[in-house]
């Protein structure tokens, strides 16, 4: 969504219909179809959105890094592009570790269904909450884990 708000795109804009956009659009009585950019920068509000941009595209803490969709296993950490970490799927979903330095890659993107914590690797939570109603988030203290989900 923010980088259609920067730079409006016919392809990304369909492919962000069919993975949670269009649920995102009934949620705020939006048509995208119809000069969305205005209603939708409105009723979210420039606090809100300057909140978003200021986001990391990676987060790392300790061992573990947090990222969208995954890594490019070939790439150093501190070299990974925006694009990749939102939007790899192959090679990384094929790829078991373990990662540079050690790393937990903790990553969504890609719907799977059921969480698997076993894999000291990596986790994938994105359990397809727009199609399945199943969101999936991870408390995480220590070296303890727990899983909780909705649906």
């Amino acid at each position: 969504m923010l980088q259609l708000l920067r730079a409006p795109d016919v392809k990304m804009m369909e492919r962000w219909l069919t993975h949670g956009g269009t649920e995102f659009f009934e949620e705020l009585g939006v048509d995208p179809r119809d000069g969305w950019e205005d209603r939708v920068s409105e009723l979210l509000g420039r606090h809100t959105i300057e909140w978003l941009h200021s986001l990391p595209f990676k987060l790392q803490l300790g061992n573990l890094l947090f990222v969208h969709a995954g890594i490019d296993v070939e790439v150093p950490i501190d070299r990974q592009t925006a694009e990749t970490l939102a939007w790899i799927r192959e090679p990384w979903l094929s790829s078991a570790g373990p990662y540079e330095n050690g790393l937990a890659v903790i990553h969504g993107h890609t719907p799977i269904a059921d969480v698997v914590l076993s894999n000291q690797h990596r986790i994938n939570l994105d359990t397809g909450a727009c199609e399945t109603g199943v969101l999936s988030a991870l408390l995480i203290h220590g070296r303890r884990m727990k899983l909780f989900q909705t649906g």
